[in-house]
């Protein structure tokens, strides 16, 4: 097998192979699971979810080689994470052939969510991507997990389609489930797929998705892919590159077939429409913080617009308690069998929208409710931090803190003037120990 990187070409899109993927007008659907559209023609989509880096380095390689394309859903806010793809991973595949599609802001569990809260989830992640150059049409729901509700919500953002996971037949399971998915598909907001790949799946299970389906009408059979990779770095949701290779290779041929490859926005066809912010984060009067009560949520029930830090050996666990200061919720820190380190609740500084903005030259006034329980070995303590030159660096570091079982305000905490370069700030209250912490209502101003 080549590397990972040796394997990737640059290959033009040959005239031949468009022409066999071109997209047709789509007419009314004729039945379930199968369309007469098709005339027997089996379509193939192959979709990658999460966008983590080895899409890159291992998935788009094996494509290119084999002259496919596939499609890839990313979550906007991971972009440039450590081992997520980067700006400029997405900017080559996008420029090669493939396809980038939506897959919420932080792969949150859509359901689990306010309706207001899946908005901000489904129709910022389209807008960022949007806004970094990509004409994303197509969403995949994380955990294929989606109500009537975000089925509505994925269509008012924009999107042409939105994919579950599953819904497939196979030899031993969903029995009733269709061979295939209809084109176009009866439900357009939850397109029947594949289960997911996992590191149990043979180069046999992935043939016998594409010949059950040639056998039975043809129609439009989407695989769910997650890592590809040669250790199990994604766990059970892990594919061997081989497995991939081996499976291009002999789809590849099936073309003469009617058997073709093509990506969800050929399959679903239209314009790309504008790109429809969610609504708006709360703010308090006064205050620069969005979602300062941390009312509005997203994936594992962080409060939107926070991020969890910390670091060292610690035991440690977090939760979201409805023992609030104001408004319904707050978020509880409990830490145990301590040795180093920290654990802490911070505005986010990996969203490009989230933290307070800051001048240089301008000190800020810090606030924060807390109540909890400790004992003397800990300590709970401001942490504040600023942006410069897109780097965030550590600022100050507060007196710390009694410990109380009622609700305390910290005193306000006013930072030095921030320095040169400064465009945002950031802090929360970080425990050192063992112990519970609950913390609500977070503020910035300006100091005068």
């Amino acid at each position: 097998m080549l590397p990972p990187r040796a394997r990737r070409v640059s290959v033009p899109v040959l005239v031949a192979l468009a022409a066999a993927m071109a997209l047709v007008a789509l007419p009314a659907i004729t039945g379930v699971g199968v369309s007469a559209e098709t005339n027997g023609q089996t379509v193939v989509s192959l979709t990658f979810d999460d966008g983590v880096r080895n899409h890159y380095t291992e998935a788009t390689p094996i494509l290119d080689e084999h002259g496919a394309r596939g499609t890839f859903y990313v979550n906007s806010g991971r972009i440039g994470a450590t081992n997520f793809l980067t700006q400029e991973d997405l900017e080559e595949m996008d420029a090669t052939g493939h396809e980038i599609g939506g897959h919420t802001v932080d792969h949150a569990d859509l359901p689990t969510l306010s309706p207001d809260d899946q908005r901000r989830s489904i129709c910022n992640d389209r807008a960022d991507l949007i806004a970094r150059g990509f004409p994303v049409t197509s969403l995949a729901y994380p955990f294929g997990d989606a109500t009537a509700t975000t089925e509505q919500i994925a269509q008012e953002c924009g999107y042409h389609s939105a994919r579950g996971v599953g819904g497939l037949r196979t030899a031993t399971a969903c029995h009733g489930c269709p061979w295939s998915e209809s084109v176009p598909p009866a439900k357009k907001f939850l397109t029947r797929a594949t289960a997911s790949v996992k590191n149990t799946t043979t180069l046999d299970d992935l043939k016998a998705y594409v010949t059950n389906a040639e056998s039975n009408g043809g129609g439009w059979v989407q695989f769910v892919i997650h890592h590809v990779c040669e250790a199990d770095c994604g766990g059970v949701y892990t594919m061997k590159p081989d497995l991939l290779d081996d499976f291009m290779t002999w789809l590849a041929p099936r073309a003469d077939d009617n058997t073709v490859v093509k990506t969800v926005h050929e399959v679903m066809g239209g314009e790309v429409k504008p790109a429809v912010p969610g609504p708006p984060l709360p703010m308090a009067p006064g205050n620069l913080v969005l979602n300062p009560s941390l009312e509005s949520f997203g994936a594992g029930y962080v409060p939107s617009c926070f991020q969890l830090g910390g670091f060292g050996t610690n035991t440690f666990s977090w939760s979201r308690t409805t023992d609030a200061h104001s408004g319904s919720f707050a978020e509880q820190l409990t830490i145990n069998g301590y040795t180093s380190g920290d654990r802490k609740l911070v505005i986010a500084q990996n969203s490009a929208t989230c933290a307070p903005k800051a001048t240089p030259g301008t000190a800020y006034r810090l606030g924060v409710w807390y109540k909890g329980s400790w004992g003397p070995a800990t300590s709970v303590r401001l942490v504040a931090y600023y942006r410069a030159g897109g780097v965030w660096k550590y600022w100050r570091t507060g007196p710390v803190l009694p410990t109380g079982a009622g609700w305390t305000k910290m005193p306000d905490y006013v930072t030095p003037a921030a320095p040169a370069g400064a465009d945002a700030v950031s802090f929360g209250l970080a425990m050192t120990g063992n112990g519970t912490l609950i913390t609500d209502d977070y503020a910035v101003s300006e100091a005068p």
